[in-house]
C-alpha cells in the first residue's frame, strides 16, 4: 500500500469530535473574623455563615474557555430558569479526546436580583479582582454531562479581601435587595482609611481589614439601599457619653441626634436581617466597635448582649436627653421587632415601602415621619410599630 493510501486511512479512522455538557458552580475559600465571634449570654449566635470556608459566589461574572464556551453571570439562586446559585447553565463543550479541560476566569463583580455589584481595588485604579484556572474532565463517549463545584482560593491579601467583600455583599443582595432592581452597588477597597458610604458619589468605601467583618460589609450596603429608597441621611456630628459611647464617636449605645440613631440603626437592622433568620425569636448582631460584643437585637427585659450592656430602651434607661435624640440600639431593636413580631409581620420590602413613603417630604424628626405613615398603612405593621416604638423608647 502506498504512503498516500496509508495517510488517507489514518485520517479516516481518527477519533471523531465529542460533545459534553458542563455546568460549573463556584465558591470562594473565604472566612470572616466576626462569624460567631461572640455569643449572647445564653450562648446564642447569628444564623447564617457561622462556620465553613466555602461561600457561594452569587451572580459572579465568569468566562469559560476565554468566553467562547460561556460569557455571562453565574446564577443568583432566584427566579425561574436560574441555573442555581453560583452556577453556570449547562453548556456544550466540544473535545477531541477522552480527557479535556475547561478554563475559567471569574471576577469580583456580578448581578444579583437584577442589580450590578462591583467590588474594586481603589489602590490600583479601581480594578477588579480575578481568579483563573481550569476544570478537568474525562468522557470516553458522546453525551457526557458534568456538574462540578470549584472553590477558588485567592492568594494575594487584597484579592482575598475583595472576594470576601463580594461574597458577603452578593449574599446580602440575595437575601434582601429592598425591592430594588437595575441599581448599581460599587464597593471600593483601600488599605487605609475608614469604611463609609458617600451619598454624593454613591460609592461604598471599605477598609481592606474590614472585609472580613461580614456585619460591617452588610452595614455599609444597608446605607446604600437606604439612600436608593429615599431614606434621609443621618446627622452624626454629635455623640454624648451620657449613654454607653465608644471611641469618642457615634456608636451602638451613644446618645446622638435622632436622625443619626435612625440612619445607623437602620443599617444595623439591615445587616442583622441578612445574617439572622426572621423565623426565630432571637437576633444577634456582631458589633465591630469597642469590645466588639455580640449585641442582643431582640428587645427583651433582660439584655443578653455579651457582656450585657444594652438594656431595653437604653436612652430612657441611661437618662439621656430624649428631645430629638436617640441611640442606635433602640432603633435597631425597633426595626427588628416590627419586622418579626406576630404571625404575619411585614416583609423587608414592605418595610422599605413604608419608610420610603414616610420620607417623601422630610420636615420632622424620623419618629414623627415614620409614625404618621405607619398610621396610614395600618394593620400589623402599625401595630408592631406602635408597640415596638414604645417598648424600645424611640417614640419621642
Amino acid at each position: 500500500m502506498s504512503l498516500v493510501a496509508l495517510t488517507v486511512l489514518a485520517l479516516s479512522t481518527s477519533a471523531p469530535s465529542l460533545t459534553s455538557n458542563v455546568r460549573l458552580c463556584f465558591k470562594a475559600a473565604v472566612t470572616y473574623q466576626d462569624s460567631a465571634r461572640e455569643t449572647l449570654d445564653d450562648g446564642t449566635i447569628e444564623d447564617n455563615w457561622t462556620s465553613g470556608s466555602a461561600k457561594i459566589l452569587y451572580g459572579s461574572r465568569v468566562l469559560l474557555g476565554d468566553g467562547s464556551v460561556f460569557n455571562g453571570y453565574l446564577g443568583d439562586g432566584l427566579g425561574s430558569g436560574d441555573p442555581g446559585a453560583g452556577c453556570t447553565p449547562s453548556v456544550p463543550v466540544t473535545h477531541s479526546g477522552q480527557f479535556f479541560s475547561v478554563s475559567y476566569l471569574i471576577y469580583s463583580r456580578g448581578t444579583i436580583q437584577g442589580n450590578q455589584l462591583y467590588v474594586q481595588n481603589a489602590d490600583s485604579g479601581n480594578s477588579y479582582a480575578t481568579f483563573n484556572g481550569a476544570a478537568y474532565f474525562s468522557c470516553a463517549s458522546g453525551g457526557c454531562s458534568f456538574t462540578s463545584t470549584i472553590t477558588i482560593a485567592p492568594a494575594l491579601a487584597m484579592s482575598l479581601a475583595m472576594f470576601r467583600a463580594y461574597a458577603a455583599d452578593a449574599y446580602s443582595l440575595y437575601r434582601h435587595a429592598g425591592g430594588l432592581t437595575n441599581q448599581t452597588y460599587t464597593v471600593r477597597l483601600s488599605a487605609g482609611g475608614d469604611s463609609r458610604y458617600d451619598r454624593g458619589s454613591g460609592i461604598i468605601t471599605l477598609r481592606q481589614a474590614d472585609a472580613d467583618e461580614k456585619f460591617t460589609v452588610s452595614h455599609e450596603l444597608g446605607h446604600r439601599i437606604a439612600h436608593l429608597r429615599g431614606l434621609p441621611a443621618g446627622d452624626c456630628a454629635y455623640a454624648d457619653a451620657t449613654c454607653a459611647a465608644s471611641n469618642g464617636e457615634h456608636s451602638m449605645g451613644s446618645e446622638e441626634y435622632q436622625s443619626c440613631a435612625f440612619s445607623e440603626g437602620f443599617a444595623h437592622f439591615y445587616s442583622a436581617d441578612v445574617w439572622n433568620s426572621h423565623h426565630q425569636s432571637n437576633c444577634v448582631f456582631q458589633y465591630y466597635k469597642a469590645s466588639k460584643p455580640a449585641v442582643d437585637c431582640e428587645a427583651s427585659l433582660s439584655d443578653l448582649s455579651s457582656p450585657a450592656s444594652f438594656p431595653l430602651a437604653l436612652l430612657e434607661t441611661c437618662g439621656g436627653n430624649i428631645n430629638d435624640h436617640g441611640v442606635e440600639v433602640d432603633w435597631l431593636r425597633t426595626f427588628w421587632d416590627v419586622h418579626t413580631d406576630g404571625s404575619s409581620p411585614p416583609t423587608f420590602n414592605d418595610m422599605m415601602d413604608w419608610m420610603q413613603d414616610a420620607f417623601w417630604i422630610y420636615l420632622t424628626p424620623p419618629f414623627d415621619e415614620l409614625d404618621g405613615e405607619a398610621n396610614a398603612v395600618g394593620g400589623t405593621l402599625n401595630q408592631n410599630w406602635d408597640y415596638s416604638a414604645d417598648r424600645n423608647g424611640i417614640n419621642h
